[in-house]
């Protein structure tokens, strides 16, 4: 058995004191927070029996043999909070290999049972002392409400975007349009590893990172659960709790301060640095179940820093237990989001390069390095991306503020530069666009601290997340891609900005007990003025007109830099009376940096519930109804073919070639259904014509030789849907065996030949 790392150094700071009591005010939080989120989950409709389904399969599932083995092979990390944590982390990874090796023994019903091979690690001594250990600290009772209250808050702003947005089935208002994409690799891992490609039957596996499809088909086979209901009702609200709790766990183990882990807490709600100029900055939620992807990737990507820290730092000292637990959720992350792999190859690499500066621990960070950039490697090729126009196109990322939107209209990703930037006053938009993504993302320049503050400079670990920090930005700005994904880099990069901003804070403001009170003040007068203010801009009406969004945009780029100069001159002045004595006055330039984010929370909590596609389209209920009848009466491998692979007769630019309801919402494979996210898709049509048109011919010239040749080809069942343009010949009623019409949708069986 691996041995285990060295026990944490000394307790943390701001640890309770005094009484049992006061032990329990943990506890009673998190249950608070849990039972907070199960309230959320049943006022949505999930229903009591899948909720509570949910709740056991998390528990016994994921978090019960994640935390015996993650704890087995490292021991305590130094409170309940962090070996839960990390136990639940730990927890999905197992599942992940659990679930590709019962899905391969074609057993997925039998993976109810994977969690009683962890109990494996209780036949080695060393593991059973290590999980008889119990956590050296208590936190205080505020920091402990502190994080709570910022999960609540994580899970109001998903209630109110996410889980009263979208109808479970069948359902009235439309989809966003990755969801049933999403649903349709949900089941196909619920058959199949590796996953084939659901919507095009002939194009063999998909190329996408599909992680956290596996761990919601982990998640329905063990739990019994519909899918479609733990996707739109259950998942998020787990994954959203360790997303807030990683950067607070592994802020409090770098700094042995639970202040300090509160506030990287807090610091992770929003991505909105200065929410007060939402018309030219945007505004951001990173907690988006809409990208399951990149929602899935948080907690996984900041704990997988937090284990990589002891081996930066000591080497092989840090135990051969703490190398299985990374090398567990490197693995994880490699799939979970294409994005955050790069990052963390970067992270790892800049914590290579202090080494060699400092001339410390260089092999094994070496080793580090060469690991990362073979994952990343692995995972460009094997399990990440897609292929829906990712180019390079500096600055294409400014093309989705609104400003840009009014004064220049959409973005051309075939040319070189977007358009607006090479006209006359282009320059002068490109740089207030500019000013407008660095005051939106200010906290990801956080990876230029340790070349300011010594104590970091001189930590690996430091360089670690700035590292990962600043590798979300050169991509952000080169790349183009038709759905602004080069966002992602930056949304990826909140939690390690949040950690390294908390880190610097607590060494800034340190053990001096007035600095602490001083930033606790200023720093909540602050962020309430910060939140008022920003909940009522956010109910003023933005610019209206090309002349007032050039008036807006001058008084916002008047308005930064006067903001600017003054932040800097006050917080001047605080670091050189703090230097000459008043040490107490070091929170204040703290207060003024981190506070004025914590405003970002009022979208979150004031955002009126709607979906992010909103319209609602006649053929949704017919289309639901349908959906459930397939999944009712056809094998879950079966394959199907649809007239309506996309709204257009031609398979050309303009066809709108993301519907996939009858692989998502149905979960069956499609011989052909929307290809807009497949390897057969390059941007402009489908390159396929022939099959394509042996689809049409099905419905539009159905004949007894090309229904038996799609037999032959394994079809069994078409889908008929009544939409203009598309053309559904009577004589389909008397080649094949119509099971199902309700208006809209009719279902035909084929016959054998």
């Amino acid at each position: 058995m691996p041995v285990a790392a060295p026990a944490p150094d000394a307790p943390p700071r701001n640890q309770a004191g005094g009484g049992r009591l006061l032990r329990w005010v943990g506890p009673i939080a998190a249950l608070a927070v849990a039972g907070y989120g199960v309230a959320l989950a049943l006022m949505a409709g999930a229903g009591a029996g899948a909720t509570a389904a949910f709740c056991a399969y998390w528990l016994l599932a994921v978090l019960v043999p994640g935390t015996l083995v993650h704890k087995g092979l490292r021991g305590t990390q130094g409170t309940w909070a962090a070996d839960l944590t990390y136990g639940a982390v730990t927890g999905l990874a197992l599942e992940l290999f659990a679930w590709a090796a019962f899905t391969l023994a074609h057993a997925q019903h039998l993976l109810i049972a994977w969690p009683a091979v962890s109990l494996l690690v209780l036949a080695f001594p060393g593991a059973r002392r290590r999980l008889r250990q119990r956590p050296e600290s208590v936190a205080h009772p505020g920091w402990a409400i502190a994080t709570a209250a910022a999960i609540a808050i994580g899970f109001q702003g998903l209630y109110r975007t996410y889980l009263t947005a979208y109808d479970l089935l069948p359902f009235r208002r439309s989809y966003y349009v990755d969801l049933p994409w999403h649903m349709s690799l949900i089941a196909e891992a619920q058959r199949a590893f590796p996953l084939l490609t659901p919507q095009l039957a002939d194009a063999g596996p998909i190329k996408y990172s599909w992680f956290v499809h596996a761990h919601l088909a982990a998640a329905s086979l063990v739990s019994g659960v519909d899918y479609t209901v733990i996707f739109l009702r259950l998942w998020p609200l787990p994954i959203i709790a360790l997303a807030v709790l990683a950067p607070a766990v592994v802020t409090r183990q770098l700094t042995k301060s639970a202040g300090a882990g509160a506030l990287a807490a807090w610091l992770t709600l929003t991505a909105a640095s200065f929410p007060w100029w939402s018309a030219y900055t945007g505004a951001d939620d990173i907690f988006r179940p809409v990208s399951p992807t990149q929602l899935y990737s948080l907690p996984i990507s900041t704990l997988l820093l937090g284990v990589l820290v002891p081996l930066v730092r000591s080497g092989r000292a840090a135990g051969a237990g703490t190398a299985v637990v990374a090398g567990l959720l490197a693995v994880l992350t490699m799939g979970s989001k294409s994005s955050i792999m790069l990052m963390i190859a970067c992270g790892v690499g800049a914590a290579w390069l202090a080494c060699l500066a400092l001339r410390r621990n260089r092999a094994v960070t070496f080793g580090l390095t060469a690991s990362a950039g073979v994952l990343t490697l692995g995972a460009l090729a094997l399990v990440s991306g897609g292929n829906y126009g990712t180019r390079l196109q500096p600055f294409a990322s400014l093309t989705l503020l609104p400003a840009y939107r009014v004064l220049v209209g959409p973005n051309d990703f075939l040319a070189p530069l977007p358009p607006g930037f090479r006209e006359r006053g282009g320059l002068v938009l490109l740089g207030v666009l500019l000013v407008a993504v660095l005051v939106r993302f200010a906290r990801q320049l956080s990876f230029l601290l340790p070349f300011f503050d010594g104590r970091l400079r001189r930590d690996p670990a430091a360089w670690l997340f700035a590292g990962a920090v600043f590798a979300a930005w050169p991509p952000f700005f080169l790349m183009g891609h038709r759905g602004h994904s080069e966002y992602y880099f930056q949304y990826g990069a909140v939690p390690f900005a949040a950690v390294l901003l908390a880190w610097w804070a607590s060494g800034v403001v340190g053990d001096d007990r007035g600095a602490r009170r001083v930033a606790l003040g200023v720093g909540a007068g602050v962020a309430l003025a910060s939140l008022a203010v920003a909940t009522v801009l956010r109910w003023r009406v933005g610019p209206s007109g090309g002349a007032a969004w050039w008036a807006a945009g001058r008084d916002f780029a008047l308005q930064v830099g006067v903001g600017a100069v003054v932040l800097g001159v006050v917080s001047l002045i605080a670091w050189v009376l703090a230097r000459r004595g008043r040490a107490a006055l070091a929170g204040v330039p703290v207060a003024l940096l981190l506070a004025p984010s914590f405003g970002g929370v009022a979208s979150t909590v004031t955002v009126e519930p709607r979906p992010v596609a909103g319209a609602t389209l006649p053929t949704n209920l017919p289309e639901g109804e349908a959906a459930l009848w397939l999944r009712e009466n056809t094998a879950s491998d079966t394959l199907v073919a649809t007239n309506a692979p996309c709204l257009n007769s031609a398979p050309s630019l303009e066809c709108f070639a993301r519907r996939w309801w009858i692989s998502g919402l149905a979960g069956r494979r499609v011989l052909l259904e929307g290809w807009g996210y497949t390897s057969a898709f390059d941007g402009t049509r489908f390159t396929d014509p022939a099959l394509y048109d042996f689809n049409a011919s099905l419905f539009a010239d159905p004949t007894p030789q090309n229904l038996g040749e799609a037999y032959g080809r394994g079809v069994r069942w078409l889908v008929a849907e009544r939409l203009p343009g598309l053309t559904v010949s009577p004589r389909l009623d008397t080649l094949a065996d119509k099971r199902y019409d309700n208006g809209t949708v009719a279902i035909y069986e084929l016959r054998r030949p």
